[in-house]
């Protein structure tokens, strides 16, 4: 049976800095990573931009920890911006690029 978490992502992005409210996002992500039947869906709801240090801090280190299929096999994103979407596309590709190349 698959469980679905959903976690809205606009309160992690309020009243911190980027890189606390990406690192604050993949703490709440983590535990859900190890769940073999679980999917995770993150709600972008209200989030307008979605900076490089917050990405890099929360997909960033799930990318790192557990590679791109990884992560597009348990997270979904869900109500995005066409532009945001396409941003975080790329910064995935590009990402998961430069560390298979062994550059970060």
């Amino acid at each position: 049976m698959v469980i679905m978490t959903t976690i809205e992502v606009l309160p992690f992005m309020q009243e911190r800095s980027y890189p606390d409210a990406g690192d604050a996002l993949y703490q709440a992500i983590a535990p859900l990573l190890d769940v073999s039947e679980e999917k995770i869906t993150l709600d972008m709801s209200g989030v307008q931009g979605i900076p490089s240090m917050f990405l890099t801090m929360s997909i960033g280190r799930i990318i790192r920890e557990r590679g791109s299929d990884y992560l597009k096999h348990k997270v979904k994103i869900i109500n995005v911006l066409p532009g945001d979407a396409k941003r975080i596309r790329s910064y995935v590709d590009e990402f998961s690029r430069l560390l298979a190349a062994g550059v970060i």
